[in-house]
């Protein structure tokens, strides 16, 4: 799905580009549905608990913790997978110039986005936002040879979310 991806972004096919997106959009909320399942029954509660409304989360702080609970191991699970079957490939110095890279671009399309999700708003908003963070994982890909989520693991792998000089540059890239 990613090769169809990157292939339409380097043809510049914005249908079929915008159509493949949908496809991995409700693949991953499938995908992620089961997640939660198995979460779930490893912190032992069930899946109906999980998607209680937040009026009813905030009367009962024992229903709040559970889910919270749910919502690490489904963060643990998937960064486990994720591991075993993409290790990080990258040099630490690569990792880097492609954080600083991603920074800068996503700054220059939030610019974009958020004159438009003013006038579409709601879920095309959000569809549009995700759209965009994929074209900059295409442009990681076609400049670095990785793209966002290989990007994301090397960050984690490098213990590179708490470098002081990139903590500087985004600072100063926001400013």
């Amino acid at each position: 799905m990613k090769n169809d991806q990157y292939a339409a972004f380097l043809k510049q096919d914005q249908l079929l580009y915008e159509q493949i997106f949908l496809e991995a959009q409700n693949r991953y909320n499938s995908n992620f549905q089961e997640f939660v399942v198995l979460a779930c029954s490893e912190a032992g509660i069930s899946h109906s608990n999980f998607n209680l409304t937040e009026l009813q989360l905030q009367k009962d702080k024992e229903a709040e913790d559970k889910r919270r609970e749910v919502l690490e191991k489904v963060q643990q699970v998937r960064l486990l997978l994720e591991k075993e079957h993409n290790p990080v490939t990258m040099t630490e110095q690569q990792a880097i110039d492609a954080f600083k890279f991603k920074v800068a671009e996503s700054l220059k399309v939030d610019r974009k986005v958020k004159t438009i999700q003013m006038t579409v708003g709601g879920e095309k908003g959000l569809l549009l936002v995700s759209l965009e963070q994929l074209k900059i994982s295409n442009r990681l890909q076609h400049k670095f040879g990785f793209d966002s989520d290989d990007l994301e693991r090397a960050l984690q792998h490098y213990g590179l979310l708490e470098n002081k000089e990139l903590e500087s540059f985004v600072r100063l890239a926001e400013a």
